[in-house]
């Protein structure tokens, strides 16, 4: 591991290895730099060698403030790096992705004048060096106690353990909310060292907008969760009800069809939520399951669950065969074909 003592110059992509930024002892303290003036926009690229994970930045030292200050301004682009941050040292009240982020960058205060900086994080990673604060990431988005649109945006999906940000933009707080930073996710995975412990019940969120991309997240999230709810089951860990939560946020109205909609199967000790994400009018989205029975497939077992939230439920069908009285009901959503 190198000692990192200067900033780079702007643009110099960092040679591949470790490199260590001691706090207190280092430009990051100060950076980007205040430029000749207030309102100056000044641009800084850091960046790594190679592809994402060659080139290292540690900034563990770091534990009562974040490493990169931000002029009003000021433009920071960060690309194809791995960064360690060290674990928060209290609980964020600011959201999950904001707080994590603030342990990066932080604004100078007070505010003088000039626009908000701007943060752009690409094709890189953040690994956590503290594992308990990533099982706090997919609890506080995919609990469906305290889950709201605010806590996510959509282009985040959590698998594993991992979460990925594909494409997302969101602010920072600041005293001054005119103020707080602006940072672009895109291609950005939050993670911690493979070696960490894991919770025994974990989560997987997606977003979708349609009958397609609930086919495909869907399905993919769910074939993940089902591998590992069989693992731990095999492993003595038990196959407790739902001990694995797949969380998928219906962003927009959905209908399915016959003939290009296969059956989305939830495995044994999955619990597949599905939650409405009102519109900005405040109306609730809707799946239209055209008449289909089994549109969604829950496994013969009481371990497998569905859960739905804020979704307007069209076109409910009946069972193909009436052998009991519930059959008769089309609000016992025979459309999620379930084991009676």
């Amino acid at each position: 591991m190198r000692q990192l003592s200067q900033v780079t110059a702007n643009g110099q992509p960092l040679p591949a290895g470790t490199w260590r930024v001691a706090a207190g002892g280092s430009e990051f303290d100060q950076f980007p730099r205040k430029g000749g003036s207030s309102t100056e926009a000044e641009r800084y690229v850091l960046s790594g060698t190679g592809e994402a994970g060659e080139t290292t930045l540690d900034l563990t030292a770091f534990t009562s403030a974040a490493p990169f200050l931000l002029w009003p301004g000021c433009e920071l682009v960060i690309r194809n790096l791995t960064m360690k941050v060290a674990a928060a040292q209290e609980d964020q009240a600011d959201g999950v992705t904001a707080g994590l982020l603030t342990r990066l960058f932080r604004s100078a205060e007070p505010v003088s004048q000039g626009p908000a900086p701007r943060v752009r994080l690409q094709w890189s990673s953040v690994e956590l060096s503290d594992c308990s604060d990533l099982a706090a990431l997919p609890h506080a988005l995919c609990d469906p106690e305290t889950w709201s649109p605010d806590a996510a945006a959509p282009g985040v999906t959590i698998s594993r353990g991992t979460v990925r940000y594909s494409n997302t933009a969101l602010k920072l707080p600041h005293s001054d909310p005119a103020q707080g930073p602006e940072v672009a996710l895109e291609s950005v995975s939050v993670g911690c060292p493979d070696s960490g412990p894991r919770s025994q019940r974990s989560c997987s969120m997606g977003w979708v907008d349609g009958a397609g991309a609930l086919a495909a997240v869907g399905s993919a999230l769910l074939a993940a969760a089902g591998a590992h709810a069989a693992h731990s089951a095999e492993g003595g860990g038990g196959s407790t009800g739902g001990g694995e939560v797949v969380l998928l946020a219906v962003a927009a109205n959905v209908s399915l069809a016959a003939g290009s909609w296969a059956s989305l199967a939830v495995p044994r000790g999955v619990t597949l939520r599905l939650q409405g994400v009102p519109t900005q009018w405040g109306r609730a989205v809707e799946i239209d399951f055209g008449g289909l029975p089994g549109a969604l497939s829950l496994a013969p077992s009481a371990s497998s669950r569905l859960a739905l939230s804020d979704l307007l439920l069209r076109g409910l069908a009946y069972p193909p065969a009436i052998s009991r009285q519930e059959h008769l009901l089309g609000a016992f959503l025979h459309a999620a074909g379930q084991p009676w």
